[in-house]
């Protein structure tokens, strides 16, 4: 079966169709791109645009082993800054739900991702309002994983202490054993005019 394509832009033409286009307010622009091969405890995106409204993470990525593997993120790795959790998790059966305070990165407790099936997780990270210089920082993870057949989903919302504008992501497995498999992708999201 063909696969039916619903563009006809070709390289270089602007597309007049609206789900083309990336200049409108909202749209998510593709700002760097981390491949990951399993041979890397963690990734990250430097020198970020501060033009966006928002930030967007979103990754497809398992680690290399059945061991919980954190998704850490830290930004811009500041000295002194403190981040606050709180974390909802569902797994078919059961729901939790933690809050961390004063912790020195913004470790994720939904981000265990140990599997040795192969499939990987999807998470979306949404860092609001990162370039501004006067409020303090948030930002929200999204998961659904499948932990060798015993998956769950979560959402996680974050808060720092710092007002400094995002100008660096840094992603980590927070085990020097465990490595990343898969593709991370960092959006900027346009604002209105």
């Amino acid at each position: 079966m063909a696969i039916r394509r619903f563009s006809t832009s070709k390289p270089g033409v602007k597309s007049n169709r609206f789900w083309d286009q990336d200049t409108a307010q909202g749209a998510m622009v593709p700002i760097g791109v981390s491949d990951m091969n399993g041979t890397t405890t963690a990734f990250g995106f430097g020198s970020i645009p501060q033009g966006y409204q928002d930030l967007m993470i979103v990754a497809n990525i398992r680690s290399t082993s059945t061991a919980a593997a954190g998704w850490i993120i830290n930004n811009n790795n500041p000295s002194g800054v403190t981040y606050g959790a709180t974390t909802l998790i569902g797994n078919g059966t059961s729901t939790t739900s933690t809050r961390g305070t004063s912790m020195s990165y913004g470790a994720s407790l939904i981000g265990a991702l140990g599997t040795s099936s192969g499939i990987p997780a999807t998470m979306i990270v949404h860092f609001l309002n990162y370039a501004d210089s006067t409020t303090r920082k948030t930002f929200i993870q999204r998961t659904a994983s499948d932990i060798d057949s015993s998956g769950f989903t979560g959402v996680e919302v974050f808060t720092t202490s710092s007002t400094n504008a995002i100008t660096d992501i840094a992603c980590s497995t927070a085990n020097a054993s465990i490595y990343w498999v898969g593709t991370a992708t960092l959006y900027g999201i346009k604002a209105g005019a």
